[in-house]
């Protein structure tokens, strides 16, 4: 069974803020949950077409480097991918969390 997903990383931009929550919406099946990734992006600094952090740039009142969030940003596609091929696997969908489903 291959389960078709829709996974996208994403700002949820503020108003008259300059940096915006991160977050990574998982869409499969009829269900959708986005999870907050737990960084803030700077928005000018932020590549939507890669999904990444433009490199060499520190985002929010941290200073976080990009390349931490970048980081973070693989670690949890792997996760994800890793989710849905056991679930796969075993010719079942993924069960995950109920919070932040919309």
């Amino acid at each position: 069974m291959n389960i078709k997903r829709n996974c996208i990383f994403l700002l949820d931009k503020e108003k008259d803020k300059p940096d915006s929550k991160l977050r990574y919406r998982i869409k499969w099946d009829g269900n959708t949950v986005a999870f907050n990734v737990g960084y803030r992006v700077d928005n000018n600094k932020w590549v939507a077409e890669a999904q990444r952090c433009k490199p060499n740039t520190t985002h929010g009142k941290k200073k976080i480097s990009a390349a931490t969030i970048n980081s973070e940003i693989n670690r949890l596609e792997e996760t994800v991918n890793d989710t849905f091929f056991f679930s796969s696997r075993q010719d079942t969908y993924p069960h995950l969390p109920n919070f932040g489903t919309k």
